[in-house]
C-alpha cells in the first residue's frame, strides 16, 4: 500500500461468506490519503485489527466504517488512533466501549 492513495475492503471472500474477523495490522497505510468506504457494509465484521494505521495523510474518511455492527471491536495501537476512528465514524457512531488499546 505505500503506493496507493486509496485503500477499500471488501467484506466477502471468493465463496462469498462474509468476513467476520480482520487482521490489517501489518498494512502499510503511510501514503493512503482516502479512506471513504473503506470499510463500509461490513456488515458481519465483529473484530479488526488496525494496531498499526498510520493516518497522517488521510484527508477522506467519509462513510469509513458505514453499516459496521455496532458491537465491533478494534484493536488500535494508541488513544490517539481511536479518537481519529471515532471522529471518523457515524452510522454506527463508534465509542471507546468499541475498543481495546495496546
Amino acid at each position: 500500500l505505500t503506493k496507493n492513495k486509496y485503500f477499500a475492503i471488501v467484506c466477502r471472500n471468493k465463496g462469498g461468506n462474509a468476513l467476520t474477523n480482520l487482521d490489517l495490522s501489518t498494512f502499510d497505510t503511510s501514503n493512503v490519503t482516502d479512506m471513504s468506504f473503506m470499510f463500509a457494509d461490513c456488515h458481519s465484521l465483529s473484530t479488526l485489527n488496525v494496531r498499526n494505521f498510520n493516518t497522517s495523510k488521510v484527508t477522506n474518511t467519509e462513510s469509513m466504517f458505514a453499516y459496521v455492527p455496532s458491537g465491533i471491536r478494534i484493536t488500535v495501537s494508541s488513544t490517539t488512533l481511536r479518537s481519529w476512528i471515532i471522529n471518523a465514524s457515524v452510522s454506527p457512531k463508534l465509542t471507546t466501549s468499541n475498543f481495546i488499546v495496546g
